[in-house]
C-alpha cells in the first residue's frame, strides 16, 4: 500500500511539478522503463516452488517454457493482460493528473477488493480454517 500510494505521488509530480509537465503516456512509459529494468533479471534467475508433479524449483522463464510447449496458445491470454494493464495503468494515471493521488490510491484498491469478493463469492478461494 506504501510503494503504491509513492508511486502515485510521484505520477503527480510527474504531471504538475516539473520544468515539463508529462502527459499520461510519458509518465506511463517513464514508470515502465525502470521496472523492466528491475524486474527482468528476477524472471530469468529467481527460483520459486511449484506444486507441478516432478518439479521442485523454476524460475518464471522455465514455467513460461512449460506452458508453452503444452498449449502455445496460453501466451495469447499473457499478451492481452499486457495490454489490459496497459489500459488500466493509463486510465490510473490519468485519474491521477486530474485529481489527486489520495482519490486514486483509494480507487485502485477497488480491484482488489473485488476479486476478493469475487473468489470467495464463487468458491475459488476459501478462508483458512486454524
Amino acid at each position: 500500500v506504501i510503494c503504491s500510494a509513492v508511486e502515485l505521488v510521484i505520477v503527480k509530480t510527474f504531471a504538475t511539478d516539473m520544468d515539463c509537465s508529462l502527459n499520461v503516456f510519458d509518465t506511463v512509459l517513464y514508470v515502465t522503463m525502470p521496472a523492466i529494468a528491475f524486474l527482468t533479471p528476477l524472471v530469468f534467475f529467481f527460483s520459486h516452488s511449484v506444486t507441478w508433479p516432478g518439479r521442485d524449483l523454476m524460475t518464471d522463464w522455465e514455467v513460461m517454457n512449460v506452458i508453452a510447449n503444452n498449449d502455445p496458445r496460453c501466451i495469447v491470454f499473457v499478451l492481452i493482460s499486457g495490454v489490459l494493464a496497459l489500459g488500466y495503468n493509463l486510465l490510473l494515471y490519468s485519474f491521477v493528473q486530474q485529481l489527486s493521488p489520495c482519490a486514486a490510491a483509494i480507487s485502485s484498491q477497488f480491484n482488489k477488493i473485488l476479486a476478493v469478493v469475487l473468489s470467495f463469492a464463487f468458491g475459488w478461494d476459501h478462508v483458512p480454517s486454524y
